[in-house]
């Protein structure tokens, strides 16, 4: 990672639209980065970002669209500190004021207390730092904020009478997360929480937002799925639990949304993926039996794909490059190094593509639907892949499994891990540090 100065006055380029207000912060970044270069405040200084852990290779991309480069990453949690992401380790705040000529870009839930901070180091405001596109309190946009509220309240609300009308008093559970490692876990509790033996028996009722989580909700076993905009989620649902849901028995099915206490705690705790479901969702005192999905085994459908693609059962590695929450940091090429490994050792290989991806060269492209993929792996013999929804869908298969963890993605091996969590069967877990990805490429090869 270069840490030459921005020496110039980058033209801006253009603001990405985004839809839906789910994306307003993006575009009040866009604007903000366009201000702060015409200003000047990037000149002949070098960038350190605080904040926003979960949105750094986003804001690094963004950096980059207006020509300007990430040199430093700082933050106050000691667990992060020494983390790389981007190809740069994370350093304590305080570790700034060794480095000269910073311009100091801070976000996140914890922005107003950095400020505080950073003013104690002799750091000062819109000189040597700026609190990326922070709504500061003001009376006009309180009262927007409130009229905002007010709306998406009534219209949670009538989209919640709707559903009452349509299933009656049973339990609405909202699935916000497009994620299919969140709806996977969830429904590992959900039976064992109202006493049942699986999740068709559980008579309640899913809420989603995404197609894909809806076919997933109905392979696991729900009756009563509803699927409603994402936006609709954030801004009319989420907000009718925290003023009503008791009343209403609307509840959130995931551990943030509603509960930003927990949600700051989090981090600073051994809490791990699981954990969250049952301490932020459910409020267990104790630990309830886990229900594993039971997913049907369509030989049939499974065997064609295997026929069609001339696969060889027991000597077939299924890899899963790709992740819609994050860029994985290895390369195209590493993967076809993998993939060269695997072909001398007398594997075929086939890249999971969902429509629009692009198989990796040597491998077979192959879309299997979710409720096939564990059939699919266990006839195949093997699997590799990136951290992902994926991996928990398939954590129970019997067959060898290789998750990678990356050391830039969203998803840590403290907190997501099947061996911290204590579930999945198979799966050896593995850390990209983004530094040394050609020797990982060659030791997953060596496992097969």
């Amino acid at each position: 990672m270069s840490e030459e100065p921005n020496n110039k006055n980058t033209d801006a380029p253009d603001v990405i639209s985004f839809d839906g207000d789910k994306y307003k912060w993006k575009r009040n970044v866009e604007e903000h980065l366009k201000e702060l270069l015409e200003k000047g405040f990037f000149l002949n200084k070098k960038i350190a970002l605080i904040g926003s852990w979960r949105d750094h290779e986003w804001l690094y991309e963004t950096l980059g669209r207006f020509g300007l480069t990430l040199s430093y990453i700082a933050d106050n949690n000691p667990n992060k500190q020494g983390v790389i992401k981007l190809g740069i380790e994370t350093c304590s705040v305080v570790a700034l004021k060794e480095i000269d000529n910073l311009a100091i870009l801070v976000s996140g839930l914890y922005a107003s207390e950095i400020s505080e901070q950073l003013k104690n180091l002799g750091y000062k405001e819109e000189v040597d730092y700026v609190l990326l596109a922070y709504e500061k309190n003001s009376q006009e946009r309180d009262i927007e904020k409130q009229n905002k509220f007010d709306t998406g309240i009534r219209k949670g609300f009538d989209i919640c009478m709707g559903m009452k009308e349509k299933y009656g008093e049973k339990p609405i559970w909202l699935m916000h997360q497009i994620s299919l490692g969140d709806l996977y876990l969830f429904s590992l509790l959900l039976p064992g929480v109202m006493g049942k033996a699986s999740v068709s028996e559980c008579d309640v009722v899913l809420v989603v937002a995404r197609k894909t989580t809806a076919h997933f909700a109905e392979v696991l076993g729900y009756k009563q799925v509803e699927l409603v905009p994402l936006e609709d989620m954030y801004f009319s649902l989420l907000p009718l639990v925290r003023l009503m849901g008791d009343e209403l028995n609307l509840h959130n099915a995931v551990y943030h949304g509603t509960d930003e206490v927990f949600v700051r705690m989090i981090n600073y705790t051994s809490i791990d993926f699981l954990d969250s479901f049952k301490k932020g969702v459910f409020y267990l005192d104790d630990d309830v039996e886990l229900t594993y999905p039971s997913f049907p085994h369509r030989d049939e459908v499974v065997g064609k794909l295997f026929e069609e693609n001339k696969l060889v059962p027991g000597k077939t590695i299924l890899i899963s490059p790709y992740a819609t929450h994050f860029m994985p940091s290895i390369t195209d090429g590493q993967w076809e190094t993998l993939v060269d490994l695997l072909v001398q050792k007398g594997y075929t290989v086939c890249t999971n593509c969902a429509p629009g991806e692009t198989p990796i060269k040597g491998t077979k492209g192959v879309f299997v639907l979710l409720e096939d993929c564990e059939c699919f792996v266990e006839k195949a013999g093997g699997f590799i892949g990136v951290r992902s929804g994926l991996c928990d869908v398939i954590c129970q298969a019997d067959c060898k499994k290789v998750v990678i963890y990356d050391a830039n993605g969203n998803a840590t091996l403290e907190f997501h891990g099947f061996s911290t969590m204590g579930i999945g069967k198979r799966i050896t877990e593995i850390v990209n540090d983004t530094i040394h990805t050609d020797e990982m490429i060659k030791e997953i090869g060596r496992m097969f």
